[in-house]
């Protein structure tokens, strides 16, 4: 970091992770800031890429954890490779990567474009011949980049169990390795027999906003939407793609948001696949698939002994995770004194940034971390009391009727990153639309776990008030009213 000492930088994008960034260069490196440099956003040091060709600089330096290669992708073309960087952040220290990573990152994506339009001609050249020969299409895929999300896998399952011709196209080497194990019909998404499957399908399901693979199919085909989740926080605009269907859960839901932000030909509020398993009263084994199986049969032996089970699920802050606000070594005591089990699942770009921060997280008995990865939901139905703040899993736990607490200790900062151009705050009143006990420190957390275990719910009638408007159904049934569509 010491070569940025008194450099002129650009810094990209214009996040709340990077005001903190450049709050840091400058007080210790007495860099001169000349602004970020952003195509999304507007106002005061904010820049185009078009406005550094006037300008004198030293480096452009890019930390954006989740979209770099993107970044990166869009200022090679007009800026020297050898004035860009990337930062990182290891534990509360930044790094500057060196040019040998920048260099891998450029042959990367090239090779990766490269690989992309051999797909598609692929794709396009597949999908063309099957109408020309007229070969029926029976095939059903289900398409999940990055990682098997619950309603992908649970509908998935459900048309291989009732003998549907279905196929799971996934990038996830880890957890098609483990469908395969239960020799279930899937493969790699990118593979050129990917493509095949992909032009031979009659449907295909997403529940991402992907498109990379969907403007090269035919009409013949249909492409049903079906999100992954409701809840406070708005989506960004999704129309640049019509859907023959978007599965949503409530007319109020589309009105409120869906029909806003995505294009389709039909929002048919027919359930989420993922909520069935929540009711359903007897889970097979491959319910439990992309599951923490060892941590299910944990959690069901706890229930058989009456002790209570807790599950802490933060959600993913834009502007960075400074911390837990949590004591766990203090929390370990004081549950273990009251025969709880306190189960915390982080986000797992939270995790991965910080799992070395969480001192002793492998040696406390009654504060158990969970994998970031994998499907919560057959877990999630043997929670006594979910703790959440602002994620959608609280509106599916409303599925259950259980009690919740909304800790939500950083709620002014979290609004304020939010209004700093990451996006809307909360498309509803946030204290009116979490059926729970807002609190900010962990003595009132305790305090309202305490409160709910000796029976204190006062919460229930606004549960079943949120239920009504967020879902049309509360039952096992959303997969079969999907699959009954007959497309």
């Amino acid at each position: 970091m010491h070569r940025l000492k008194n450099k002129k930088v650009f810094i990209a994008p214009c996040t709340p992770l990077t005001l903190k960034l450049k709050e840091y260069l400058q007080n210790n490196y007495d860099i001169v800031f000349l602004g970020f440099l952003d195509k999304s956003k507007s106002g005061e040091d904010i820049f185009k890429l078009n406005d550094l060709e006037k300008k004198e600089f030293d480096y452009v330096l890019v930390f954006s954890p989740n979209h770099f290669k993107s970044i990166y992708k869009d200022i090679s073309i007009k800026i020297p490779k050898s004035k860009i960087f990337k930062i990182d952040k290891v534990k509360e220290s930044y790094v500057l990567l060196d040019k040998t990573k920048i260099l891998y990152e450029d042959i990367f994506l090239k090779y990766k474009s490269f690989k992309k339009e051999s797909k598609d001609f692929f794709l396009k050249f597949f999908s063309k011949t099957i109408d020309m020969l007229n070969i029926k299409r029976e095939m059903v895929i289900f398409i999940s980049e990055g990682f098997i999300d619950t309603n992908i896998k649970h509908l998935y399952l459900y048309y291989i169990k009732n003998g549907k011709n279905a196929v799971l196209l996934t990038d996830n080497k880890q957890q098609l390795k483990e469908l395969k194990q239960n020799n279930l019909p899937c493969e790699l998404l990118g593979s050129f027999q990917s493509m095949y499957f992909m032009a031979k399908a009659k449907v295909i399901f997403l529940d991402h906003f992907i498109l990379d693979y969907l403007h090269h199919l035919t009409k013949k085909q249909k492409v049903v939407q079906l999100w992954h989740g409701v809840g406070l926080k708005p989506i960004r605009d999704r129309s640049k793609y019509e859907y023959d269907c978007f599965i949503s859960t409530s007319n109020w839901t589309n009105e409120t948001n869906f029909k806003n932000v995505f294009k389709a030909k039909e929002f048919l509020n027919l359930g989420y696949p993922r909520n069935d398993v929540l009711l359903k009263k007897e889970l097979d084994s491959l319910d439990l698939l992309l599951s923490d199986k060892k941590l299910y049969e944990t959690i069901l032996e706890e229930k058989n002994n009456n002790n209570k089970t807790i599950l802490y699920m933060p959600t993913f802050r834009e502007n960075g995770f400074d911390g837990f606000s949590l004591d766990f070594e203090k929390l370990n005591e004081v549950f273990k004194g009251l025969d709880i089990k306190f189960y915390v699942k982080l986000h797992p770009y939270v995790l991965n940034q910080y799992f070395d921060t969480i001192e002793n997280q492998n040696e406390y008995s009654n504060v158990i971390f969970c994998k970031t990865q994998g499907d919560i939901y057959p877990i999630l139905k043997h929670i006594d009391i979910l703790v959440t703040d602002y994620s959608s899993i609280a509106y599916d736990f409303l599925f259950l009727n259980k009690t919740m607490i909304f800790f939500n200790y950083d709620y002014e900062e979290y609004i304020q990153a939010r209004e700093d151009g990451i996006g809307n705050k909360f498309l509803f009143d946030y204290y009116e639309y979490t059926p729970g006990k807002k609190v900010k420190t962990q003595e009132s957390l305790v305090e309202e776990i305490s409160n709910l275990l000796n029976g204190n719910d006062e919460y229930k009638e606004q549960r079943e008030k949120i239920g009504k408007l967020f879902f049309d159904y509360i039952d096992v049934n959303s997969c079969e009213r999907i699959k009954n569509l007959n497309l």
